[in-house]
Formats: C-alpha cells, structure tokens, sequence
C-alpha cells in the first residue's frame, strides 16, 4: 500500500515583486536621490550665504553655486516636452556638484585653507559634494 503525499492546491513559484518607492530609496533617511541632490544643493547656497557673503571669508566656486541653484531649482521648471526626464537632469547636476566639490577641495589645497572659518566653510562644502554624488549614483533613470 503506498501513499503519495498531498499535493499542494498551487504550485509555489518564486513571484517577481515589482519595486515599491521605499526599495528604490536611499539609506540617507530614506530620501530619494533626487531629493538627496536637491539637499546638497541646499547646502551649498547655504555655505555660499553664511560664509561668503555674510562672514566674507571662503567662497565656493562658481560652479559650485551653478549647479547647487539647478539643483534646488530644476525640480520645479522642467517642461514636459524638453526630451530629458527631470531625474536625468538631477542625476547631471548632482555629477557637476560633486566635481565642482572636488574642483574646491584641489584649489583650496593649493591655496591654503584659511583660518578656522574657511575650514568649517570648506568641510560642509565637501559634505554637500559627498551627498550629491551618493544622491545621483542612487537616481534611477
């Protein structure tokens, strides 16, 4: 007398699950890498405020302030019909943000860095470049 074992009412398969918004989001506090690139951005202004224009001791670099202003701002105006997708274009700008970061760090270098402030200007200057590139290398086009 042999038994066969039950068979199951539906074969189990493994399911592909499609990606929900929080698994293609970052570690950094679950943001986006758009929304990370768009805080980088932030800082930068923020730095190029407080320590160039308020306190007059280091200045982030022009390009710097460029892409940190297309980085805030870029979010906001891009029209349908331009061909690029806006997380595209964040992913750029934050690439630029982070050379321009390294542009900083190499002439800063080379120029000596100042006193105490310019440190403190430069350090968050650096952090904002980290972010803008771990922010764009998590946009997914």
């Amino acid at each position: 007398m042999t038994t066969e074992p039950p068979t199951p009412s539906e074969p189990e398969s493994p399911q592909p699950i499609a990606p929900t918004p929080a698994d293609t989001a970052t570690s950094l506090g679950g943001m986006s890498g758009e929304m990370i690139v768009m805080v980088s951005g932030i800082l930068i202004l923020g730095v190029y405020v407080i320590f160039g224009l308020i306190a007059n001791e280091w200045y982030p670099s022009f390009p710097s302030v460029i892409a940190a202003t297309f980085a805030v701002i870029l979010p906001r105006v891009i029209s349908v019909g331009s061909g690029i997708s806006g997380a595209t274009m964040q992913k750029i700008t934050g690439y630029v943000i982070a050379v321009a970061g390294l542009w900083d760090f190499v002439s800063t270098l080379r120029f000596g860095w100042g006193g105490f402030v310019d440190v403190v200007g430069w350090t968050l200057l650096a952090v904002a470049a980290v972010l803008a590139f771990v922010g764009a290398r998590a946009i997914d086009e």
